[in-house]
């Protein structure tokens, strides 16, 4: 692959992980387009992200380097991995030494793989919720209650209390090395747009309980960079898609 900066697309759906690849984006200092993808009536993606990655979901990185020679990059931590290993040129997110490496690892697959499927599953269930038959709606909607009560919100709130540990052990600010790193922009889609500034939580959530992660999510989402991912989409959505997933 060329060691020359390509023409960079994200592959951005609304109510999706892709916000926070925009922000990266802007914290490499790199020039990029950006490709708007509404949801159906279903909170799916449409059919064309297929086109792009047969998995047809969002984030998606378009990478052309000129001469027909094009990568794509697909899952939200590879994406991360990625862009930092190869256009980090001033070292910004570079780690301080291997155990704040380790940390920062730790923090991306834990963000997707023990955070986000039970997030993931309250969207599932807010779409039966409304999509459900008439005659069996009250039934899968009862259904649905229990097992946010008994399943999601004690999952999400576990990992919830863990982060208010981890960040507090590590001054608050950051969650490794006192600086922005990629733990902190895997972790402002599930933390700070979901669990925080979303209704989908917000029964569950204590804010009260999570002071360091609250101001946290607060500084990040309001980092000149972050709002300045979020102007960028607003630019084209137009007020047509929904950016932080606040529903």
């Amino acid at each position: 692959m060329s060691t020359s900066v390509p023409n960079i697309t994200i592959h951005w759906l609304e109510s999706s992980r892709a916000q926070r690849i925009v922000w990266l984006l802007e914290e490499l200092g790199l020039d990029y387009k950006i490709k708007l993808y509404k949801r159906n009536d279903h909170k799916r993606a449409p059919d064309e992200l297929k086109e792009i990655h047969p998995f047809g979901k969002s984030p998606l990185v378009e990478l052309d380097y000129g001469a027909g020679n094009t990568k794509i990059l697909a899952e939200s931590g590879h994406i991360v991995n990625y862009l930092i290993k190869h256009f980090d040129h001033d070292g910004k997110f570079k780690p301080a030494n291997e155990d704040d490496d380790e940390q920062i690892d730790y923090y991306i697959q834990m963000s997707e793989g023990s955070l986000q499927p039970p997030l993931t599953l309250l969207t599932i269930m807010e779409v039966g919720d409304s999509k459900a038959p008439f005659m069996v709606r009250s039934v899968v909607q009862k259904y649905n209650t229990q097992v946010r009560e008994t399943f999601n919100f004690p999952e999400v709130v576990r990992i919830l209390d863990k982060l208010e540990k981890d960040i507090s052990a590590a001054g608050g600010s950051y969650f490794v090395g006192g600086k922005l790193s990629a733990a902190d922009i895997m972790l402002v889609y599930p933390v700070a747009q979901i669990c925080f500034n979303s209704k989908r939580c917000a029964s569950a959530v204590d804010k009260k309980k999570y002071p360091n992660l609250v101001k946290w999510s607060e500084n990040v989402l309001n980092s000149a960079t972050f709002k300045k991912s979020v102007q960028k989409v607003e630019e084209q959505a137009k007020g047509k898609y929904d950016i932080l997933s606040s529903k």
